[in-house]
């Protein structure tokens, strides 16, 4: 498979974090590797870190795909029905309404700030896109959430 065929295929959410994509090392292995090496690609819980930040996220870069975010209404986490709306959906973490409403508001100010606003709506702007590379025989993947001609802008 060419590089341009990899990098493509890389582009489709499923193959990047799929099988496809575990051929390749990314920042996610540089943190199990320095702090839980054991654990090295061992399959990750989607906690509330990477809930939260996929919702941030895809309401800046995706909205389409954020109109179907799960969010459970209720207050609590500590509830039976949050507990089995988790196990009903076969995920781990849901976000509740207060979750949403507080990263809207950060996505706005984000947003706001003029400068920032002018980089990620620059006529040069490419959103996801991924890159390989290979360092000392081992291949690496990453992914540039805003690609500029002279800016790279990952969102956390």
């Amino acid at each position: 498979m060419t590089e341009k065929q990899i990098l493509k295929k890389l582009q489709n959410d499923e193959d990047y974090y799929g099988d496809f994509g575990k051929q390749f090392l990314s920042n996610s292995n540089i943190e199990s590797l320095t702090t839980e090496p054991r654990q090295f690609q061992a399959p990750q819980k989607d906690g509330e870190a990477f809930v939260k930040g996929r919702y941030f996220h895809q309401l800046i870069l995706e909205p389409e795909k954020a109109k179907d975010f799960l969010i459970f209404d209720t207050t609590s986490r500590g509830t039976n029905v949050y507990k089995n709306f988790i196990a009903d959906n076969k995920i781990d973490y849901a976000l509740l309404p207060s979750d949403a409403l507080l990263i809207q508001e950060m996505v706005k100010s984000t947003l706001s700030n003029f400068k920032f606003f002018d980089l990620i709506k620059d006529p040069s702007a490419k959103y996801e896109v991924p890159a390989v590379g290979e360092i000392m025989g081992v291949k690496w993947k990453g992914k540039a959430d805003i690609l500029t001609d002279d800016y790279v802008i990952d969102l956390k």
